[in-house]
């Protein structure tokens, strides 16, 4: 057989793009062979051509709607490049299957392959007017053989790609019309027909901006004899020994041959190195390929992977090398692994049955978020943005992100960022908020996805969980679905129980699978269950005040949240409403969620007064945001290990919105991620209400009304030893009566802590309050709702300089918070918010203004600070109190 020893080569088709529209939607202007990006979408091309202003701004998203009914024609020209061959005619056309019929050649000729990363999402693609096949998936890659197709070096014409995408509302409308319509929760439209992220249609916190484009790269790879194709499954894994662990590499290469050519034919070898951390290699081995191979190599007591916040992260380096039989390279890949377990812990214990993540032989607390796309357009997500978002999870020391399945899977920057930093992924595969059809037309999609994913992402350590759907046993049983299914037809169970933990436990086997988030073991169809498995909570947020967070003890929570505005600083970049309100046109467009405006209010009326004024809802609505988290999260905190993680519902935001998020669009964060920052500390004080649960068939059920204890959390690897002291005292900070007692916290445990019957009674209970500290952490506890309160109007005494503002208080200073209003500071560590006794000062630490080069003379200084730029529930009630 003929050999080359170069590998094969990669040409990235990112330029010679256009882009045309076709029809189906009435487009208010003519497109032709407009310029296009690729990776893009039709939304970004247009508004780079500036055909369409930003749909983010104003009330722009209703002008978009045509483009979701409309069809689009990608076209590429391209020249072949020079190293091709240019050997006979093209032979027999490629079929028209979706992944495209082999073609028959020359052994020792140069074979080409076109590769699409991502199609968004159902197109007819064609080169040079074949056509090579029908795509309909936008979770998966495609690749089409063109070894045939290509134009000769020398041509006086450049290839023409065409990738004609269409319309997908109009497509998902009438698989749905071929499948059965089936119900759906996310957005009024049938997005559970076709495999495009559901969100994209539109969600509770997302635009309706449905996308057309190549979101991810095409590419031209050209090769001689063989090549490793993507994804190669490498699964990592660690297995106790008699003496010590033994890590167990485990490869599976994918070969391209030309056709009618097996790899035991070809006479083709494998080699494969596996170097440790230091650089130093461990393990090798070699042997000739047979096609349906699987090669494993053993290393004793490998070094460990652990999350952030329980050890290192040491990664290990896996190459393989693809040899011809003379021993030329015809291919290599490299592969990062880390070796550990996990475990996933139902067990049946006193209080129904735990949902624990185990790693390592050790159970962990995980403090983590719901990660959503972190763009409409997804095109534009960069690995800058996917730093800045990790970065925003580990500052707020988070140890898990879950990656929610109404979007996309985590892509391979996010998998090899969160193994190096130790932050643990749980990967929802794509379901959310529907029912599914599992008639072929779907379910072959679905099959080919997941084990594309599954392959993919198996080799990633920071993955510990694959979970099959979001909500889809929960809609089942309780969203009313089972009345607007006909008799027999099916909604999705099949995947989750069969299809998809069928693919993970062939294509990795490493780690645990859930069928559906929330889970519970003993019983899947009693989702809501709080003594068994995960939990969502949304009580709160739909109908109930955030007090009601303690009305049991979830053993983990999935998903909970409560809504905030995006930054006001945000707002003023993207609204142009005039007074800017609650519910001025570009706010309400901009408020997704089913009576988004009337929940807020209400969410903050039994706590806070009503704001007079816009900028003081602002704040009161973020502020109540926090709040509502804080009371969630300590409450759950304080029962670990019964209750063993909070998720919050959520990270990140996709456009400028008032929604679940702790860090709006644009990367400022909300007080929501200021207080979460506080409350996934490894040491945490809290005061939470304890008292005689009630019922013995429902251990979970407490009481919300209880008596102040104070619980020491310590989710450190060493002990936490310091003194707990706590004070009854006046507003005026005359201390009524006091306590103290060491405190002695074990590694990863819970200290409760009673307080005597004199602090825990308040006299004059608008009056008083309880402090407890303990080192360096302090807890409050209020014997009233701030709208009884006695606050006296903030009396503050404000010292700043470039870097920092520091603030004094004359009395009693409730939720001091910096702003961060258009033009304002905005901080750079420590704190944002404080509540100061009397005679108390804290420090906001703020960016440096940049300043121009010498040449270019004096900078601008700091923006100066005001009064004006600090808000505080004295501040409220002193409005309230005037109006």
């Amino acid at each position: 057989m003929h050999t080359c020893a170069a590998p094969p080569t990669v040409t990235v088709l990112d330029s010679g793009w256009t882009l045309s529209h076709l029809g189906g939607g009435r487009a208010p202007f003519a497109i032709q062979e407009l310029a296009a990006r690729v990776p893009g979408c039709v939304h970004t091309d247009l508004m780079d051509a500036g055909l369409i202003a930003d749909p983010f701004h104003g009330t722009n998203e209703h002008l978009t709607h045509w483009i979701g009914v409309s069809d689009f024609r990608y076209r590429c020209h391209f020249a072949t490049p020079a190293q091709i061959p240019t050997e006979g005619d093209a032979q027999a056309h490629l079929g028209s299957g979706e992944m495209g019929d082999p073609q028959h050649g020359g052994h020792g000729r140069e074979r080409c392959a076109l590769r699409f990363e991502g199609i968004d999402t159902i197109a007819e693609i064609t080169l040079n007017g074949t056509s090579l096949g029908r795509v309909r998936d936008m979770h998966r890659s495609y690749e089409f053989d063109v070894t045939d197709l290509l134009l000769p070096t020398d041509h006086a014409e450049q290839n023409v790609l065409d990738v004609v995408i269409h319309a997908p509302l109009t497509e998902a409308r009438a698989a749905a019309g071929r499948m059965g319509e089936r119900p759906q929760d996310g957005n009024a439209h049938p997005f559970n027909a076709i495999r495009k992220m559901a969100c994209n249609f539109g969600w509770d916190w997302g635009p309706d901006l449905i996308t057309s484009g190549i979101f991810r790269p095409v590419t031209l790879i050209c090769w001689h004899t063989a090549r490793l194709t993507d994804p190669l499954s490498v699964v990592a894994s660690l297995t106790p020994g008699p003496a010590a662990r033994v890590g167990t590499l485990r490869v599976r290469p994918f070969v391209d041959l030309a056709p009618a050519v097996t790899a035991a034919d070809a006479g083709l070898a494998i080699e494969i190195t596996l170097t440790d951390p230091d650089g130093q290699p461990v393990a090798t081995t070699g042997r000739r390929l047979t096609g349906t191979d699987e090669i494993t190599l053993e290393i004793p007591d490998p070094q460990l992977w652990w999350p952030v916040g329980e050890g290192g992260q040491p990664l290990y380096w896996v190459d393989i090398r693809l040899l011809a039989p003379d021993g030329t390279l015809l291919d290599s890949r490299r592969r990062s692994i880390g070796f550990r377990t996990v475990e996933l812990i139902n067990r049946v214990d006193d209080h129904g049955t735990s949902f624990t993540a185990r790693v390592n032989g050790r159970d962990l607390f995980l403090r983590g978020a719901n990660w959503i796309p972190d763009d409409v357009f997804v095109s534009r997500i960069s690995p800058g943005d996917i730093e800045r978002g990790i970065a925003d999870a580990l500052d707020a020391h988070m140890n898990v992100l879950r990656i929610w399945g109404g979007g996309l899977f985590a892509d391979d920057t996010m998998l090899a960022r969160c193994d190096e930093a130790g932050l643990m992924i749980w990967q929802d595969f794509p379901f959310a908020c529907a029912a599914y059809a599992e008639d072929a037309e779907l379910a072959d999609q679905v099959a080919a996805e997941a084990i594309e994913n599954v392959i993919r992402m198996a080799c990633h350590p920071a993955l510990i969980l694959w979970n099959g759907s979001n909500e889809n046993v929960e809609g089942y049983v309780h969203w009313g679905w089972q009345d607007h299914l006909s008799p027999g037809q099916t909604w999705g169970l099949g995947y989750y129980t069969t299809l998809l933990p069928d693919v993970v436990a062939t294509w990795d086997g490493t780690r645990p699978y859930t069928p559906t988030s929330p889970f519970n073991p003993t019983d899947l169809m009693d989702p809501r269950n709080p003594d068994h498995g995960s939990v969502h909570s949304w009580v709160v947020w739909n109908r109930a005040d955030y007090t009601h967070y303690r009305d049991s003890v979830p053993r983990f929570c999935a998903e909970f949240g409560f809504q905030g505005p995006a930054e006001r600083a945000t707002l003023a970049e993207y609204l142009d409403d005039d007074p800017m309100a609650a519910d001025s046109p570009g706010m309400i467009l901009h408020e997704k969620a089913a009576d988004g405006l009337r929940k807020l209010d209400e969410g903050f009326a039994p706590h806070l007064p009503a704001p007079t004024d816009f900028e003081d809802w602002h704040f009161t609505t973020s502020l109540n945001q926090a709040r509502a988290i804080e009371t969630g999260i300590s409450w759950f905190r304080s029962w670990w290990p019964r209750c063993a993680g909070s998720i919050i519902w959520q990270l990140n935001d996709c456009w400028p919105v008032s929604s679940w998020a702790a860090v709006d669009c644009v990367g400022r964060r909300k007080l929501l991620w200021f207080a979460l920052r506080d409350l996934y500390d490894d040491h945490f004080l809290t005061i939470q209400p304890r008292g005689e649960e009630v019922g013995e068939q429902s251990a979970a059920r407490v009481n919300r009304a209880g008596v102040p204890t104070v619980i020491a959390s310590n989710l450190a690897g060493a002990p936490w030893q310091a003194t707990l002291r706590v004070r009854r005292c006046r507003f005026e900070g005359q201390p009524l009566e006091s306590f103290q007692t060491p405190v002695d916290a074990d590694p990863r445990t819970n200290v409760t802590i009673e307080l005597p019957a004199r602090l825990t009674r308040s006299v004059d209970p608008t009056r008083e309050l309880l402090v407890a500290e303990l080192g360096g952490r302090r807890a409050l506890w209020w014997f009233a709702e701030d709208l009884e309160l006695a606050l006296e109007p903030a009396a503050l005494v404000i010292v700043s300089d470039d870097l920092s503002i520091t603030v004094t208080a004359h009395q009693l200073v409730k939720d001091l918070c910096l702003l961060g209003g258009p033009g304002a500071r905005q901080i750079s560590q420590g704190p944002r918010r404080a509540t100061l006794l009397p005679g108390e000062s804290v420090t906001f630490h703020t960016y440096p203004v940049p300043r121009p080069r010498i040449d270019e003379g004096l900078g601008q200084p700091a923006p100066s600070v005001s009064r004006k730029d600090f808000r505080c529930v004295n501040d409220l009630l002193d409005a309230a109190r005037r109006v």
